[in-house]
Protein backbone atom coordinates (compact mmCIF):
# COMPACT_ATOMS: atom_id res chain seq x y z
CA UNK A 1 0.00 0.00 0.00
CA UNK A 2 1.70 3.36 -1.09
CA UNK A 3 1.27 6.09 1.27
CA UNK A 4 -0.57 9.27 0.92
CA UNK A 5 0.93 12.65 0.95
CA UNK A 6 -1.40 16.12 1.91
CA UNK A 7 0.46 19.54 1.68
CA UNK A 8 -0.75 22.08 4.22
CA UNK A 9 -3.54 23.61 1.71
CA UNK A 10 -5.27 20.27 2.10
CA UNK A 11 -4.09 18.51 -1.17
CA UNK A 12 -3.75 15.23 -0.88
CA UNK A 13 -2.47 12.59 -3.48
CA UNK A 14 -2.02 8.90 -3.76
CA UNK A 15 -0.80 6.37 -5.92
CA UNK A 16 -1.29 2.91 -7.53
CA UNK A 17 -0.23 1.20 -10.62
CA UNK A 18 -2.51 -2.06 -10.69
CA UNK A 19 -2.42 -4.86 -12.48
CA UNK A 20 -5.09 -7.51 -14.07
CA UNK A 21 -5.55 -11.36 -14.79
CA UNK A 22 -7.88 -14.53 -16.25
CA UNK A 23 -8.49 -17.88 -15.72
CA UNK A 24 -10.88 -20.98 -15.98
CA UNK A 25 -12.96 -23.90 -14.76
CA UNK A 26 -15.27 -26.88 -16.40
CA UNK A 27 -13.72 -26.75 -20.11
CA UNK A 28 -13.76 -25.02 -22.90
CA UNK A 29 -15.94 -26.87 -25.51
CA UNK A 30 -13.28 -26.86 -28.36
CA UNK A 31 -10.10 -25.79 -29.19
CA UNK A 32 -11.07 -23.20 -32.05
CA UNK A 33 -12.96 -21.77 -28.92
CA UNK A 34 -10.24 -21.12 -27.10
CA UNK A 35 -7.34 -20.20 -29.83
CA UNK A 36 -10.73 -17.04 -29.95
CA UNK A 37 -10.49 -16.66 -26.20
CA UNK A 38 -6.67 -16.62 -26.30
CA UNK A 39 -6.43 -13.98 -29.43
CA UNK A 40 -9.49 -11.87 -29.26
CA UNK A 41 -9.78 -8.28 -28.02
CA UNK A 42 -9.35 -8.24 -24.14
CA UNK A 43 -12.46 -8.49 -22.12
CA UNK A 44 -13.23 -7.80 -18.74
CA UNK A 45 -16.03 -7.42 -16.66
CA UNK A 46 -16.64 -7.60 -12.77
CA UNK A 47 -19.96 -7.06 -10.72
CA UNK A 48 -20.89 -7.90 -7.14
CA UNK A 49 -23.08 -10.41 -7.17
CA UNK A 50 -23.13 -11.17 -2.82
CA UNK A 51 -23.16 -7.66 -0.80
CA UNK A 52 -23.41 -8.52 3.29
CA UNK A 53 -26.21 -6.48 4.62
CA UNK A 54 -28.22 -7.39 1.62
CA UNK A 55 -31.07 -10.53 0.69
CA UNK A 56 -31.92 -10.87 4.68
CA UNK A 57 -27.60 -11.95 5.30
CA UNK A 58 -25.88 -9.96 7.36
CA UNK A 59 -22.62 -11.36 5.25
CA UNK A 60 -21.71 -13.96 2.27
CA UNK A 61 -18.54 -16.33 2.29
CA UNK A 62 -17.44 -19.37 1.02
CA UNK A 63 -17.88 -19.08 -3.11
CA UNK A 64 -17.95 -22.11 -5.42
CA UNK A 65 -19.11 -21.38 -9.00
CA UNK A 66 -19.75 -24.31 -11.31
CA UNK A 67 -20.50 -24.19 -14.89
CA UNK A 68 -22.66 -26.97 -15.89
CA UNK A 69 -22.75 -28.70 -19.56
CA UNK A 70 -25.43 -26.44 -21.22
CA UNK A 71 -23.56 -23.41 -20.02
CA UNK A 72 -25.53 -22.35 -16.92
CA UNK A 73 -23.45 -20.53 -14.44
CA UNK A 74 -24.07 -21.75 -10.62
CA UNK A 75 -22.75 -19.16 -7.96
CA UNK A 76 -22.91 -20.62 -4.13
CA UNK A 77 -22.53 -19.24 -1.28
CA UNK A 78 -22.94 -19.01 2.38
CA UNK A 79 -25.14 -16.70 3.66
CA UNK A 80 -24.62 -16.35 6.87
CA UNK A 81 -27.85 -14.50 8.87
CA UNK A 82 -26.34 -12.98 12.07
CA UNK A 83 -22.77 -12.34 11.82
CA UNK A 84 -19.73 -12.73 9.68
CA UNK A 85 -18.95 -15.92 12.47
CA UNK A 86 -17.86 -19.40 11.02
CA UNK A 87 -20.77 -20.97 13.29
CA UNK A 88 -24.31 -20.06 13.72
CA UNK A 89 -27.23 -19.74 11.56
CA UNK A 90 -25.66 -20.54 8.04
CA UNK A 91 -27.70 -21.47 4.72
CA UNK A 92 -26.10 -22.82 1.87
CA UNK A 93 -27.77 -19.98 -1.04
CA UNK A 94 -27.32 -20.00 -4.90
CA UNK A 95 -27.33 -17.51 -7.66
CA UNK A 96 -28.10 -18.99 -10.90
CA UNK A 97 -27.13 -16.99 -14.71
CA UNK A 98 -27.92 -18.43 -18.10
CA UNK A 99 -26.20 -15.88 -19.95
CA UNK A 100 -22.44 -16.20 -18.85
CA UNK A 101 -22.61 -13.96 -16.21
CA UNK A 102 -24.17 -10.92 -17.54
CA UNK A 103 -27.73 -11.42 -15.55
CA UNK A 104 -28.00 -12.59 -12.18
CA UNK A 105 -31.37 -15.00 -11.18
CA UNK A 106 -32.81 -13.95 -7.77
CA UNK A 107 -30.91 -15.52 -4.32
CA UNK A 108 -32.59 -19.44 -3.89
CA UNK A 109 -31.59 -21.33 -0.97
CA UNK A 110 -30.42 -24.89 -1.46
CA UNK A 111 -29.81 -25.74 2.37
CA UNK A 112 -31.34 -24.20 5.49
CA UNK A 113 -31.24 -25.92 8.55
CA UNK A 114 -32.79 -23.97 10.96
CA UNK A 115 -30.29 -22.35 13.67
CA UNK A 116 -27.60 -24.59 12.20
CA UNK A 117 -24.77 -24.21 9.86
CA UNK A 118 -24.91 -25.29 6.66
CA UNK A 119 -21.87 -24.76 4.58
CA UNK A 120 -18.57 -25.42 2.21
CA UNK A 121 -20.55 -25.61 -0.69
CA UNK A 122 -18.77 -28.58 -3.27
CA UNK A 123 -20.08 -28.78 -6.33
CA UNK A 124 -19.45 -31.38 -9.37
CA UNK A 125 -21.18 -32.31 -12.66
CA UNK A 126 -22.21 -35.80 -13.89
CA UNK A 127 -21.70 -35.00 -17.78
CA UNK A 128 -23.56 -38.56 -18.68
CA UNK A 129 -26.39 -38.19 -17.60
CA UNK A 130 -26.40 -34.05 -16.19
CA UNK A 131 -26.70 -34.79 -12.68
CA UNK A 132 -25.27 -32.08 -10.88
CA UNK A 133 -24.34 -32.76 -7.10
CA UNK A 134 -23.85 -30.74 -4.03
CA UNK A 135 -21.93 -31.42 -1.37
CA UNK A 136 -21.79 -29.91 2.07
CA UNK A 137 -21.02 -29.68 6.05
CA UNK A 138 -23.37 -29.69 8.89
CA UNK A 139 -22.87 -29.08 12.38
CA UNK A 140 -25.54 -27.22 14.91
CA UNK A 141 -24.91 -23.60 14.92
CA UNK A 142 -23.98 -23.58 18.53
CA UNK A 143 -21.35 -25.54 17.68
CA UNK A 144 -17.61 -23.97 17.74
CA UNK A 145 -14.99 -25.61 15.71
CA UNK A 146 -12.80 -25.69 19.00
CA UNK A 147 -15.72 -27.25 21.26
CA UNK A 148 -16.31 -30.34 18.39
CA UNK A 149 -12.20 -31.01 17.99
CA UNK A 150 -12.35 -31.04 22.12
CA UNK A 151 -15.23 -33.55 22.40
CA UNK A 152 -17.26 -30.56 24.17
CA UNK A 153 -19.92 -30.17 21.32
CA UNK A 154 -23.20 -31.16 21.00
CA UNK A 155 -22.29 -32.71 17.82
CA UNK A 156 -19.78 -33.13 15.18
CA UNK A 157 -19.54 -31.97 11.57
CA UNK A 158 -20.76 -34.16 9.32
CA UNK A 159 -20.99 -34.36 5.32
CA UNK A 160 -24.07 -34.47 3.34
CA UNK A 161 -25.17 -34.23 -0.48
CA UNK A 162 -27.96 -32.88 -2.40
CA UNK A 163 -28.60 -33.06 -6.36
CA UNK A 164 -30.18 -31.22 -8.99
CA UNK A 165 -31.31 -32.56 -12.10
CA UNK A 166 -32.74 -29.54 -14.12
CA UNK A 167 -29.43 -27.17 -14.14
CA UNK A 168 -29.70 -26.02 -10.50
CA UNK A 169 -33.16 -25.05 -11.21
CA UNK A 170 -34.03 -26.92 -7.96
CA UNK A 171 -32.62 -29.50 -6.23
CA UNK A 172 -33.33 -32.66 -3.51
CA UNK A 173 -33.67 -32.52 -0.07
CA UNK A 174 -30.07 -33.11 1.84
CA UNK A 175 -29.10 -36.47 2.71
CA UNK A 176 -26.41 -37.30 5.43
CA UNK A 177 -23.48 -39.36 4.39
CA UNK A 178 -21.55 -39.37 7.20
CA UNK A 179 -21.79 -43.97 7.47
CA UNK A 180 -20.17 -43.59 3.89
CA UNK A 181 -17.80 -41.49 4.07
CA UNK A 182 -16.49 -40.37 7.25
CA UNK A 183 -14.07 -41.69 10.02
CA UNK A 184 -15.38 -42.61 12.77
CA UNK A 185 -12.73 -40.74 15.06
CA UNK A 186 -12.94 -37.74 12.88
CA UNK A 187 -14.96 -34.97 14.41
CA UNK A 188 -14.46 -32.04 12.14
CA UNK A 189 -14.67 -32.54 8.48
CA UNK A 190 -15.29 -30.72 5.65
CA UNK A 191 -15.04 -30.96 1.83
CA UNK A 192 -13.32 -28.31 -0.53
CA UNK A 193 -14.83 -26.16 -0.61
CA UNK A 194 -14.03 -26.14 -4.46
CA UNK A 195 -15.40 -27.35 -7.55
CA UNK A 196 -15.12 -31.50 -8.07
CA UNK A 197 -14.09 -33.46 -11.00
CA UNK A 198 -15.15 -36.46 -13.41
CA UNK A 199 -12.47 -38.11 -14.49
CA UNK A 200 -11.52 -38.15 -18.37
CA UNK A 201 -8.56 -41.17 -18.25
CA UNK A 202 -7.71 -44.05 -16.99
CA UNK A 203 -9.60 -47.48 -16.00
CA UNK A 204 -11.72 -45.37 -13.99
CA UNK A 205 -13.03 -42.68 -16.36
CA UNK A 206 -16.42 -40.79 -15.59
CA UNK A 207 -15.49 -41.20 -11.40
CA UNK A 208 -17.15 -38.17 -9.82
CA UNK A 209 -14.31 -37.09 -7.48
CA UNK A 210 -15.05 -33.99 -4.46
CA UNK A 211 -11.89 -33.12 -2.45
CA UNK A 212 -12.66 -32.88 1.19
CA UNK A 213 -10.04 -32.75 4.04
CA UNK A 214 -7.18 -35.51 3.64
CA UNK A 215 -8.45 -37.40 1.05
CA UNK A 216 -11.38 -37.33 -1.79
CA UNK A 217 -14.98 -38.39 -1.74
CA UNK A 218 -15.72 -40.87 -4.90
CA UNK A 219 -18.18 -42.15 -6.84
CA UNK A 220 -18.21 -44.86 -9.89
CA UNK A 221 -21.71 -45.35 -10.03
CA UNK A 222 -23.16 -42.37 -10.88
CA UNK A 223 -23.43 -41.06 -7.20
CA UNK A 224 -25.54 -44.12 -6.33
CA UNK A 225 -22.79 -45.41 -3.41
CA UNK A 226 -19.61 -43.17 -2.65
CA UNK A 227 -16.61 -43.85 -0.62
CA UNK A 228 -13.31 -42.46 0.61
CA UNK A 229 -10.18 -42.69 -1.51
CA UNK A 230 -6.70 -42.69 -0.23
CA UNK A 231 -5.41 -40.46 2.28
CA UNK A 232 -2.87 -37.68 1.84
CA UNK A 233 0.13 -38.05 3.72
CA UNK A 234 0.56 -34.90 5.07
CA UNK A 235 -2.26 -32.41 7.62
CA UNK A 236 -4.45 -30.20 5.43
CA UNK A 237 -7.72 -29.28 4.76
CA UNK A 238 -9.77 -27.00 2.44
CA UNK A 239 -9.08 -29.18 -0.71
CA UNK A 240 -8.53 -28.70 -4.44
CA UNK A 241 -8.34 -31.51 -6.70
CA UNK A 242 -7.22 -31.19 -10.94
CA UNK A 243 -6.90 -33.85 -13.27
CA UNK A 244 -3.22 -33.58 -15.45
CA UNK A 245 -2.89 -34.85 -19.24
CA UNK A 246 -1.59 -38.47 -18.62
CA UNK A 247 -4.26 -39.03 -16.26
CA UNK A 248 -2.67 -37.79 -12.97
CA UNK A 249 -4.57 -36.57 -10.14
CA UNK A 250 -2.90 -32.80 -8.66
CA UNK A 251 -4.10 -32.00 -4.53
CA UNK A 252 -3.45 -28.12 -3.71
CA UNK A 253 -4.34 -27.78 -0.37
CA UNK A 254 -4.35 -25.12 2.64
CA UNK A 255 -1.55 -25.87 5.19
CA UNK A 256 -3.32 -27.29 8.86
CA UNK A 257 0.57 -27.87 9.94
CA UNK A 258 3.82 -25.90 8.84
CA UNK A 259 1.94 -22.83 8.38
CA UNK A 260 4.92 -20.88 8.43
CA UNK A 261 6.20 -22.49 4.62
CA UNK A 262 3.49 -19.56 3.62
CA UNK A 263 2.92 -22.34 0.99
CA UNK A 264 0.50 -24.18 -0.87
CA UNK A 265 0.42 -27.91 -0.16
CA UNK A 266 0.87 -30.37 -3.75
CA UNK A 267 0.72 -33.89 -3.61
CA UNK A 268 -0.17 -36.29 -6.48
CA UNK A 269 -1.70 -39.61 -7.24
CA UNK A 270 -0.63 -41.54 -10.47
CA UNK A 271 -3.37 -44.50 -9.07
CA UNK A 272 -6.54 -42.16 -9.53
CA UNK A 273 -6.53 -41.58 -5.82
CA UNK A 274 -5.73 -44.44 -4.12
CA UNK A 275 -2.40 -43.75 -3.05
CA UNK A 276 -0.92 -40.41 -2.74
CA UNK A 277 2.98 -39.17 -3.16
CA UNK A 278 4.64 -37.33 -0.16
CA UNK A 279 3.25 -33.50 -0.31
CA UNK A 280 5.66 -31.05 -1.84
CA UNK A 281 5.57 -27.15 -2.35
CA UNK A 282 5.70 -25.15 -5.42
CA UNK A 283 7.65 -21.72 -4.83
CA UNK A 284 6.11 -19.34 -6.88
CA UNK A 285 1.89 -19.80 -5.31
CA UNK A 286 2.88 -18.33 -1.98
CA UNK A 287 -0.07 -18.12 0.50
CA UNK A 288 -1.62 -16.47 3.15
CA UNK A 289 -2.55 -19.94 4.97
CA UNK A 290 -6.41 -19.75 3.21
CA UNK A 291 -8.39 -21.22 0.75
CA UNK A 292 -7.93 -21.59 -2.85
CA UNK A 293 -8.83 -22.71 -6.77
CA UNK A 294 -7.55 -24.71 -9.01
CA UNK A 295 -9.03 -25.36 -12.72
CA UNK A 296 -7.91 -27.21 -15.90
CA UNK A 297 -8.61 -24.63 -18.47
CA UNK A 298 -9.94 -26.91 -21.64
CA UNK A 299 -10.54 -30.93 -21.50
CA UNK A 300 -6.63 -32.57 -22.08
CA UNK A 301 -7.90 -34.65 -25.40
CA UNK A 302 -7.88 -31.30 -26.92
CA UNK A 303 -4.36 -29.93 -28.29
CA UNK A 304 -4.75 -26.86 -27.83
CA UNK A 305 -3.78 -25.18 -23.95
CA UNK A 306 -4.07 -29.09 -22.94
CA UNK A 307 -1.72 -28.39 -20.12
CA UNK A 308 -3.04 -25.39 -19.35
CA UNK A 309 -4.15 -24.89 -15.51
CA UNK A 310 -5.09 -21.98 -14.22
CA UNK A 311 -4.83 -21.01 -10.18
CA UNK A 312 -6.27 -18.49 -8.12
CA UNK A 313 -5.40 -17.16 -4.23
CA UNK A 314 -4.40 -13.82 -2.34
CA UNK A 315 -0.81 -13.90 -3.56
CA UNK A 316 0.39 -12.56 -0.07
CA UNK A 317 2.76 -14.37 2.51
CA UNK A 318 1.18 -12.63 5.48
CA UNK A 319 -2.31 -11.00 4.30
CA UNK A 320 -5.67 -11.48 3.02
CA UNK A 321 -5.03 -9.48 -0.07
CA UNK A 322 -3.76 -9.54 -3.60
CA UNK A 323 -6.42 -11.96 -5.44
CA UNK A 324 -4.14 -13.10 -8.08
CA UNK A 325 -4.64 -15.66 -10.93
CA UNK A 326 -1.66 -17.54 -12.28
CA UNK A 327 -1.20 -19.57 -15.14
CA UNK A 328 0.68 -22.82 -16.02
CA UNK A 329 1.84 -24.48 -19.05
CA UNK A 330 2.74 -27.63 -18.14
CA UNK A 331 0.31 -29.35 -15.78
CA UNK A 332 1.38 -27.19 -12.80
CA UNK A 333 5.26 -27.90 -12.43
CA UNK A 334 5.48 -23.83 -13.31
CA UNK A 335 3.42 -20.95 -12.85
CA UNK A 336 5.27 -18.51 -15.24
CA UNK A 337 2.18 -16.19 -15.59
CA UNK A 338 0.09 -14.14 -12.79
CA UNK A 339 -1.89 -11.32 -13.22
CA UNK A 340 -3.27 -9.53 -9.71
CA UNK A 341 -7.61 -9.43 -10.26
CA UNK A 342 -7.96 -7.26 -7.27
CA UNK A 343 -5.04 -6.30 -4.92
CA UNK A 344 -7.12 -4.90 -1.91
CA UNK A 345 -8.20 -7.08 0.77
CA UNK A 346 -9.11 -10.94 -0.24
CA UNK A 347 -9.88 -14.06 0.56
CA UNK A 348 -11.44 -17.55 -1.06
CA UNK A 349 -12.40 -17.96 -4.34
CA UNK A 350 -13.40 -19.98 -7.55
CA UNK A 351 -12.32 -20.65 -10.71
CA UNK A 352 -14.35 -21.56 -13.50
CA UNK A 353 -14.20 -21.82 -17.91
CA UNK A 354 -17.40 -20.97 -19.67
CA UNK A 355 -18.21 -23.00 -23.11
CA UNK A 356 -16.90 -19.89 -24.97
CA UNK A 357 -13.26 -19.92 -23.25
CA UNK A 358 -14.18 -16.84 -21.50
CA UNK A 359 -12.63 -17.28 -17.48
CA UNK A 360 -14.60 -16.78 -14.58
CA UNK A 361 -13.74 -15.71 -10.76
CA UNK A 362 -16.16 -15.77 -7.73
CA UNK A 363 -13.77 -14.46 -4.94
CA UNK A 364 -14.21 -12.62 -1.71
CA UNK A 365 -12.77 -9.21 -1.42
CA UNK A 366 -13.67 -5.83 -0.02
CA UNK A 367 -12.56 -1.70 0.47
CA UNK A 368 -12.65 -2.11 4.20
CA UNK A 369 -12.61 -6.38 5.06
CA UNK A 370 -12.09 -8.92 2.88
CA UNK A 371 -15.73 -10.03 3.16
CA UNK A 372 -17.43 -7.27 2.26
CA UNK A 373 -18.89 -9.09 -0.60
CA UNK A 374 -18.59 -12.30 -2.96
CA UNK A 375 -17.76 -10.88 -6.61
CA UNK A 376 -17.90 -12.43 -10.16
CA UNK A 377 -15.15 -11.27 -12.47
CA UNK A 378 -15.22 -12.38 -16.16
CA UNK A 379 -12.71 -12.17 -18.90
CA UNK A 380 -10.66 -14.03 -21.18
CA UNK A 381 -7.05 -14.95 -21.83
CA UNK A 382 -5.64 -12.08 -23.77
CA UNK A 383 -7.35 -9.79 -21.01
CA UNK A 384 -3.50 -11.41 -19.34
CA UNK A 385 -1.06 -8.53 -21.47
CA UNK A 386 -3.91 -6.39 -21.67
CA UNK A 387 -4.05 -2.41 -20.43
CA UNK A 388 -6.89 -2.16 -17.07
CA UNK A 389 -9.52 0.96 -16.88
CA UNK A 390 -7.85 1.90 -13.85
CA UNK A 391 -6.89 5.90 -12.33
CA UNK A 392 -2.92 5.38 -11.05
CA UNK A 393 -3.70 8.53 -8.67
CA UNK A 394 -6.61 10.37 -7.32
CA UNK A 395 -6.43 14.13 -5.74
CA UNK A 396 -8.82 16.15 -3.59
CA UNK A 397 -8.55 19.71 -2.71
CA UNK A 398 -10.52 19.18 0.11
CA UNK A 399 -10.69 16.21 2.93
CA UNK A 400 -8.38 12.82 2.81
CA UNK A 401 -9.72 9.33 1.55
CA UNK A 402 -10.56 6.45 3.06
CA UNK A 403 -8.83 4.20 2.58
CA UNK A 404 -5.79 5.02 0.54
CA UNK A 405 -6.61 5.09 -3.00
CA UNK A 406 -5.35 1.24 -4.66
CA UNK A 407 -6.80 1.82 -8.82
CA UNK A 408 -8.97 -1.71 -8.56
CA UNK A 409 -10.73 -0.63 -5.24
CA UNK A 410 -14.54 0.85 -6.43
CA UNK A 411 -15.53 2.24 -3.09
CA UNK A 412 -14.08 5.00 -0.93
CA UNK A 413 -14.99 7.50 1.62
CA UNK A 414 -14.15 11.00 1.24
CA UNK A 415 -13.72 12.98 4.66
CA UNK A 416 -14.35 16.50 3.92
CA UNK A 417 -14.64 19.52 6.43
CA UNK A 418 -17.83 20.27 7.58
CA UNK A 419 -19.81 22.89 5.50
CA UNK A 420 -17.50 22.00 2.10
CA UNK A 421 -19.55 23.09 -0.92
CA UNK A 422 -17.00 22.01 -3.50
CA UNK A 423 -14.26 20.07 -4.44
CA UNK A 424 -11.14 19.94 -7.13
CA UNK A 425 -10.80 16.51 -8.67
CA UNK A 426 -7.62 15.36 -10.20
CA UNK A 427 -7.41 11.85 -11.98
CA UNK A 428 -4.42 10.99 -12.95
CA UNK A 429 -4.00 7.51 -15.46
CA UNK A 430 -0.66 6.41 -17.69
CA UNK A 431 -2.68 5.78 -20.27
CA UNK A 432 -4.00 8.10 -22.78
CA UNK A 433 -6.83 6.12 -24.73
CA UNK A 434 -8.39 5.66 -21.04
CA UNK A 435 -11.75 8.04 -21.14
CA UNK A 436 -12.52 9.34 -17.79
CA UNK A 437 -15.72 11.09 -16.25
CA UNK A 438 -16.35 12.85 -13.04
CA UNK A 439 -20.33 13.04 -12.27
CA UNK A 440 -21.22 12.31 -15.86
CA UNK A 441 -19.29 14.67 -17.45
CA UNK A 442 -15.84 13.99 -19.37
CA UNK A 443 -12.84 14.81 -18.09
CA UNK A 444 -8.95 14.49 -19.05
CA UNK A 445 -6.07 12.81 -16.97
CA UNK A 446 -4.23 15.26 -15.34
CA UNK A 447 -6.78 18.33 -15.44
CA UNK A 448 -8.40 19.78 -12.68
CA UNK A 449 -11.65 19.24 -12.38
CA UNK A 450 -14.00 21.45 -9.64
CA UNK A 451 -17.42 19.65 -8.78
CA UNK A 452 -20.34 21.23 -7.13
CA UNK A 453 -20.48 18.91 -3.47
CA UNK A 454 -23.29 20.61 -1.82
CA UNK A 455 -26.27 18.17 -1.94
CA UNK A 456 -24.34 15.17 -3.09
CA UNK A 457 -24.00 12.06 -1.11
CA UNK A 458 -21.62 10.09 -3.77
CA UNK A 459 -19.31 11.23 -6.10
CA UNK A 460 -18.74 8.53 -9.40
CA UNK A 461 -16.09 8.64 -11.55
CA UNK A 462 -15.61 6.60 -14.12
CA UNK A 463 -12.64 4.86 -16.31
CA UNK A 464 -13.30 2.96 -19.33
CA UNK A 465 -10.89 1.84 -22.03
CA UNK A 466 -12.34 -0.17 -24.71
CA UNK A 467 -14.91 -2.84 -23.46
CA UNK A 468 -13.34 -2.38 -20.30
CA UNK A 469 -15.16 -0.51 -17.54
CA UNK A 470 -14.31 0.66 -13.62
CA UNK A 471 -16.31 2.77 -11.20
CA UNK A 472 -14.88 4.27 -8.46
CA UNK A 473 -17.88 5.59 -5.99
CA UNK A 474 -16.56 8.11 -3.55
CA UNK A 475 -18.80 8.34 -0.36
CA UNK A 476 -18.79 12.41 1.10
CA UNK A 477 -18.38 12.77 4.99
CA UNK A 478 -18.84 15.78 5.94
CA UNK A 479 -17.95 15.46 9.67
CA UNK A 480 -14.31 16.99 9.63
CA UNK A 481 -14.78 19.96 11.75
CA UNK A 482 -12.27 22.98 10.41
CA UNK A 483 -8.48 23.23 12.10
CA UNK A 484 -8.22 26.44 14.90
CA UNK A 485 -5.59 28.37 14.17
CA UNK A 486 -2.98 28.47 17.21
CA UNK A 487 -1.33 32.42 17.23
CA UNK A 488 0.34 31.48 20.95
CA UNK A 489 0.89 28.30 22.37
CA UNK A 490 2.93 28.12 26.16
CA UNK A 491 4.25 24.79 27.63
CA UNK A 492 5.54 23.52 30.47
CA UNK A 493 7.73 20.42 30.99
CA UNK A 494 5.64 17.55 32.32
CA UNK A 495 8.09 14.93 31.81
CA UNK A 496 10.94 13.45 29.62
CA UNK A 497 8.41 12.37 26.95
CA UNK A 498 5.46 15.02 27.08
CA UNK A 499 4.52 18.60 27.75
CA UNK A 500 1.25 20.37 28.95
CA UNK A 501 -0.49 23.46 27.53
CA UNK A 502 -0.60 26.23 30.15
CA UNK A 503 -3.10 28.30 28.57
CA UNK A 504 -5.76 26.86 29.12
CA UNK A 505 -6.80 25.74 25.53
CA UNK A 506 -6.35 21.67 26.01
CA UNK A 507 -3.49 21.06 23.70
CA UNK A 508 -1.43 18.74 26.23
CA UNK A 509 -0.16 15.90 24.12
CA UNK A 510 3.02 13.41 23.91
CA UNK A 511 5.97 14.33 22.01
CA UNK A 512 6.42 12.46 18.60
CA UNK A 513 8.38 12.29 15.48
CA UNK A 514 11.47 14.54 16.09
CA UNK A 515 10.01 16.90 18.81
CA UNK A 516 12.40 17.05 21.76
CA UNK A 517 12.00 18.60 25.39
CA UNK A 518 16.01 20.45 25.86
CA UNK A 519 17.55 23.15 28.00
CA UNK A 520 16.06 26.67 26.65
CA UNK A 521 18.56 28.58 25.49
CA UNK A 522 16.93 31.08 23.23
CA UNK A 523 13.56 30.82 25.42
CA UNK A 524 12.41 33.84 28.19
CA UNK A 525 12.65 31.36 30.51
CA UNK A 526 15.07 29.94 32.31
CA UNK A 527 13.91 25.99 32.28
CA UNK A 528 13.65 23.84 29.19
CA UNK A 529 11.59 24.57 26.19
CA UNK A 530 10.11 22.70 23.51
CA UNK A 531 11.84 22.08 20.32
CA UNK A 532 10.85 20.72 17.11
CA UNK A 533 12.21 18.96 14.11
CA UNK A 534 11.30 20.96 11.13
CA UNK A 535 12.23 18.18 8.86
CA UNK A 536 9.85 15.82 10.55
CA UNK A 537 6.20 16.27 11.13
CA UNK A 538 5.52 17.11 14.81
CA UNK A 539 2.08 16.73 16.97
CA UNK A 540 1.97 17.79 20.37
Amino acid sequence: MIPFRKALIGWMMLVLIAAHIPYGSAGVSNAAEAQAAADGEPQFHNIDLFVAGTEGYHTFRIPTILTTKDGTLLAFAEGRKNSASDTGDIDLVLKRSLDGGTIWEPLQTVCDMGADTCGNPTAVQDESNGRIWLFMNHNYGDDTIEEINNGTSRGVRTIWSSYSDDDGATWSEPVNRFEEVQPSNIRWDATGPAIGIQLRHGPNQGRLVIPAIGRNIQSDDHGLTWYQSGYIQADTNEATVVELTDGTLMRNDRLSANKELKRRAISTSSDQGATWSQVFYTPELIDPVVQASIVRYMPADNELGSKLLLFANPAHENVRENMTVRLSYDDGATWPEAKTVYSGHSAYSSLTVLPDGMIGLLFEGGGYTPYDKIMFAKFNLAWFGAEEAHLDELMFSEGSLSPVFRGDIGYYRLTLYEGTEEVTVTPVTSNNGIEIEIAGEPAASGEPRTIQVDGLEDLLITARLGTQTRTYSIELDRSRPRPELLLHWDFEQVDDNGVADVTGRGHTGLLKNGAAVRPGTASPRAGPCLHLDALQRSHV
